[in-house]
C-alpha cells in the first residue's frame, strides 16, 4: 500500500468544545480490516492541562468519522494520584 497523505481527518475541538491545547498520543487498532474501520484512541488536553482518553472510530474506504466516544473513557484521578 502507498501512503497517501490526506490532511486533518478529525477536530478534536468536537469532543471539548470549551476550548484545548493539544490532542495528544493517537494510537489506532483496526476494528474490522474487511471493512477497512480504525478505531483511534487520543487524549485532547483541556486548558487546565488536564488530558483524558478518547477515541473515534473511522471508515478508511470512505474517509469518514462512523462513531465518537459520547464520553471520557479514562478520567482525571484525585489530585495527586498518577492517572
Amino acid at each position: 500500500m502507498k501512503w497517501v497523505k490526506q490532511g486533518r481527518i478529525f477536530n478534536p475541538d468536537k469532543v471539548l468544545p470549551e476550548g484545548i491545547s493539544a490532542s495528544l498520543m493517537p494510537i489506532s487498532k483496526v476494528i474490522d480490516d474487511d471493512k477497512g474501520v480504525i478505531r483511534i484512541y487520543f487524549s485532547p488536553r483541556d486548558l487546565k492541562n488536564r488530558s483524558e482518553v478518547h477515541f473515534f472510530d473511522f471508515d478508511l474506504k470512505n474517509y469518514k468519522i462512523l462513531k465518537l466516544s459520547e464520553k471520557d473513557l479514562i478520567r482525571h484521578g484525585k489530585l495527586g494520584a498518577f492517572d
